[in-house]
């Protein structure tokens, strides 16, 4: 039985319901979490805080992204994509060189 999104106003995946036949309308969204972490975009679900953001706004703080590295290190992890989206933001905006 498909898994159907259920979606708050801003469009994040929030919970999700079964159902025999989805109608139109209907997004599965498959095994991902429904805890606010995805938005739904363009008809495709993506992690909150990914991309570059905005000149004067990095995608997540240094701080939520410096946490997150440490914790991937400490663990031997994968950088998280809040990490890189920050880095790949400073280096565009910031004035990384």
């Amino acid at each position: 039985m498909p898994r159907i999104a259920v979606l708050d106003e801003k469009g994040l995946l929030i919970g999700s319901k079964q159902k025999a036949k989805p109608a139109k309308g209907d997004v599965e969204c498959g095994d991902l979490p429904c805890d606010g972490s995805y938005r739904l975009m363009e008809g495709a679900f993506i992690p909150v805080g990914h991309g570059l953001g905005k000149p004067g706004r990095p995608p997540v703080s240094p701080y939520h992204a410096l946490c997150l590295m440490i914790r991937a290190v400490e663990k031997g992890s994968p950088l998280p994509d809040e990490c890189l989206a920050w880095a790949d933001w400073f280096e565009k905006y910031g004035g990384a060189r």
